[in-house]
């Protein structure tokens, strides 16, 4: 067919990639030992020079990583014969209205639903921590 998108941010070739269920995403798998999750910029061709995020298990090449079927989980395969599951995005994690929409105001929508930014919220509620800030708004 003709050319879609082009992921350009792995060090070494890609030898898997697909898009997450709901077609929000691209998974891809590298020669270079990382995933890559990044945003599926839709039919339009261009170019995407880095990753929304990237999952590494030094365990050097990753020949296959896959989505499970309801998008919130990644598993990974690697040359050295053992497999990575990673939860990435959140599902029904008993979290309220008001600190959802906390986190989305501080985060954006899409990090919002990451799970480590979940858990890190979590975190920092039990155990009485001050206002959640990241890193742009630190100075760092």
């Amino acid at each position: 067919g003709t050319l879609g998108n082009v992921l350009t941010g792995h060090e070494n070739h890609v030898y898997h990639a697909e898009p997450r269920p709901d077609g929000h995403w691209i998974l891809t798998a590298s020669r270079d030992g990382t995933v890559g999750i990044w945003q599926n910029p839709g039919p339009a061709a261009s170019a995407l020079a880095s990753p929304y995020l990237t999952l590494s298990a030094n365990l050097k090449g990753v020949p296959f990583a896959a989505f499970s079927p309801d998008g919130h989980y990644i598993g990974a395969a690697y040359w050295r014969n053992a497999a990575q599951l990673w939860r990435i995005w959140a599902d029904g994690d008993g979290l309220d209205s008001d600190t959802l929409a906390e986190l989305r105001d501080v985060w954006g929508p899409e990090r919002a639903e990451l799970v480590l930014v979940r858990e890190a919220e979590r975190f920092r509620r039990e155990n009485g921590l001050d206002e959640l800030r990241t890193p742009d708004q630190e100075g760092n």
